[in-house]
């Protein structure tokens, strides 16, 4: 798993990117994901510069919203995660494509239904979790830039900070 980063990745707060890092560590080890994928192209943060040689790939980020990320009276940052599956048009016919992107965002939220990982980072860094899948898109898109297909879905996140001891 390579981790990359642009202006917007990986975010200000102290959390947040070590909660993605968490998640794109945990989909990079998932054998059932990999097998789909043609190997461990799992990337963080943003699309890869150099496109997989398999032409399948997923990313995983945050989705940017219009202004602040929302947070709890709690305390609790609540960025919602973003995971986008791409593959190369030649590889696949429509139908088989969306096949194909259907079956890794299966993977994905088997593998993310109810993770909870503790996370290192700020003072005494904190724990984050996956609460749910919120939407899909609702169809496969066409990039005809990368002459890709893609598919999106969004989960809701709770990252909370650890008390100061």
């Amino acid at each position: 798993m390579r981790v990359l980063t642009s202006n917007t990745y990986p975010m200000p707060d102290e959390l947040r990117a070590p909660f993605l890092e968490a998640v794109g560590s945990r989909l990079s080890g998932y054998v059932a994901l990999l097998q789909l994928l043609g190997g461990a192209n799992v990337n963080v943060g943003a699309d890869p510069e150099d496109k997989p040689a398999s032409g399948k790939w997923l990313t995983v980020g945050y989705e940017k919203p219009n202004g602040p990320v929302p947070e709890t009276f709690e305390g609790w940052l609540t960025p919602r995660l973003w995971i986008k599956s791409e593959c190369r048009r030649n590889l696949f016919s429509f139908v088989d494509a969306l096949s194909w992107h259907g079956e890794v965002h299966a993977e994905v939220f088997n593998r993310l239904e109810n993770y909870r990982p503790s996370l290192s980072g700020g003072l005494n860094g904190g724990n984050g979790s996956v609460v749910e899948r919120e939407e899909m898109t609702a169809d496969i898109m066409v990039d005809a830039d990368d002459d890709t297909y893609y598919f999106t879905s969004f989960y809701s996140t709770r990252i909370i900070a650890a008390h100061a001891a």
